[in-house]
């Protein structure tokens, strides 16, 4: 623990994550004074007390909390029950096409628009944003910041989601309005690096399937 900079408690509900598990992990990291960040399933939605960055989807706010979210509006609500109920610092909920809501406890809630794109299989995608988050946040970012890389670059979630090839074309041509943008949400220079990595991923992946 001594040597961590951050804690991801990424639930699937397979039974690892227990109540006991969650709440001694959480204690343990604020003891040492360490960023934890919570991606939940439906089972102990809200055990998750006291954490930094808790990152639900839609379907898994609306059983927790017993309603649709049919609207950019419910989301954003639905955020701010979540926030003042658990207490964290805060909550990015996402929403699909809906886009992302980003609501912490100081402040006015952050709408984050998601743009359309072909998919084939969205695996991963939320584990991947929770991951990024927790790597910008863990670097210093403010999470408006760790957001924006998500949101702007899109590499991470793409990569999984989306044709490599296709992916990579649009990347190269969004890095210079990421760099107009950058004063906002970000870094191009983020974007660029992570868009490195998965190219030599793919190319390392397809020279062992050769």
């Amino acid at each position: 623990l001594p040597d961590m900079d951050a804690i991801v408690l990424q639930d699937y509900n397979k039974g690892v994550l227990t109540p006991w598990i969650i709440e001694e992990v959480t204690r343990l990291a604020r003891d040492e004074a360490k960023l934890v960040t919570a991606d939940p399933k439906f089972e102990n939605f809200f055990l998750y007390k006291d954490v930094y960055l808790f990152k639900p989807n839609r379907r898994e706010t609306e059983v927790a909390i017993g309603r649709p979210l049919r609207t950019k509006s419910d989301l954003e609500k639905a955020g701010r029950e979540i926030l003042r109920r658990l207490g964290c610092h805060a909550v990015l909920l996402t929403g699909g096409e809906e886009g992302m809501w980003l609501c912490e406890d100081e402040g006015p809630s952050t709408y984050l628009p998601t743009r359309a794109r072909e998919v084939y299989d969205v695996s991963g995608a939320g584990d991947t944003v929770i991951s990024v988050a927790t790597l910008a946040a863990a670097s210093g970012a403010t999470l408006k910041e760790a957001a924006g890389e998500i949101i702007h670059g899109e590499v991470a979630i793409a990569a999984l989601i989306s044709d490599h090839d296709t992916v990579i074309r649009d990347l190269r041509r969004q890095i210079p309005k990421l760099e107009d943008d950058s004063d906002d949400f970000g870094s191009a220079d983020f974007v660029t690096e992570l868009m490195q990595t998965h190219e030599q991923a793919v190319w390392m992946l397809r020279s062992y399937l050769a």
